[in-house]
């Protein structure tokens, strides 16, 4: 699948999908000087900011014009390119329809997918056959780990200190429906614990050996000091996070499909760049960059899926 990632240290018109994406990293050269004026400000998901980052240092290098990542969230994303802060927000998850009533010129350009997934500390003993869907969803509205996580050593439950997140609103809508994806977050009737973003929600579980988060799958890649438990839904399916299964459901996905078998379909995601009305022709360049699939060797190093690839395996 050629999805291997190198997560905290990589950390619309798109072009047709060739059949085998593939792409090298870019030989650096001297930046251009004679659009050195030029730049682009990015914001939001924290995952797709690792993503950002790499296209933003190769573009750099390509063109001479700076474009400028951080993170905050892909609320914080689809807020500041609707206020004008941010020249592109970005957002693992679709725009809300209550952000289009606000900013109602957004624009969605999905550049790529990736998939949420389980961890928990080294102390919890994980069952063969993982955790239900029922006992998680049950752990977090109360902010107490049921018995049957308790006794295999789950005692802090953490969510997103940064709300709305796209990787929060795919884990709330696989617990509880997408109309109650709220309830994923900590509120004043439950103990959840807090972490920032996906970096945040990583270090959490490294460092808590009785924790249990949700991430996205590519921050896991090349890490240590965590397990990622197999999930079990409402009928008994297992499900097992890997990059070929999670590509699977983003093909089903893709394909308009509202269950698959190889991932649950609520927890992958389109990773999606936002413009408040049509980009001026400097976005749209980046953006054309972005949907490049010459540029595969970037999704890689993160452990995503770009559009290119996805469609390409839609066929």
């Amino acid at each position: 699948m050629g999805a291997s990632a190198l997560v905290l240290g990589c950390t619309s018109s798109s072009p047709s999908p060739t059949a085998t994406p593939t792409g090298t990293v870019p030989t650096a050269t001297a930046a251009p000087t004679t659009q050195s004026a030029a730049s682009i400000m990015i914001g939001g998901s924290t995952t797709v900011q690792p993503l950002s980052q790499i296209l933003a240092d190769a573009y750099f290098n390509k063109t001479g014009v700076k474009v400028t990542v951080t993170g905050g969230g892909s609320g914080a994303g689809i807020t500041g390119v609707g206020s004008g802060t941010l020249d592109i927000g970005s957002a693992s998850e679709n725009v809300p329809a209550s952000s289009l009533v606000t900013y109602p010129n957004l624009q969605t350009f999905t550049i790529g997918g990736s998939g949420v997934c389980i961890i928990v500390g080294s102390a919890v003993t994980v069952p063969a056959n993982g955790f239900s869907i029922h006992d998680l969803a049950v752990s977090y509205v109360t902010g107490t780990p049921v018995a049957n996580l308790s006794s295999d050593g789950v005692k802090d439950l953490y969510t997103r200190a940064d709300n709305p997140s796209g990787t929060a609103d795919s884990f709330g809508s696989y617990l509880f429906g997408s109309a109650n994806k709220s309830w994923v977050y900590a509120n004043t009737t439950n103990n959840l614990k807090g972490a920032q973003g996906n970096p945040g929600m990583l270090e959490a579980i490294q460092t808590d050996p009785n924790g249990l988060a949700f991430i996205d799958f590519g921050f896991t890649q090349n890490q240590t000091g965590f397990q990622i438990p197999v999930l079990q839904d409402a009928s008994g399916n297992v499900y097992t996070a890997n990059a070929a299964d999670i590509k699977g459901a983003l093909v089903d996905m893709n394909n308009n499909k509202t269950s698959s078998s190889a991932y649950p379909i609520s927890l992958v995601r389109p990773l999606n760049y936002i413009t408040n009305g049509a980009p001026t022709p400097a976005v749209q360049a980046f953006i054309n960059y972005a949907l490049d699939p010459s540029n595969e060797y970037a999704y890689q190093e993160c452990g995503y899926f770009s559009i290119s690839d996805i469609k390409a395996a839609s066929t």
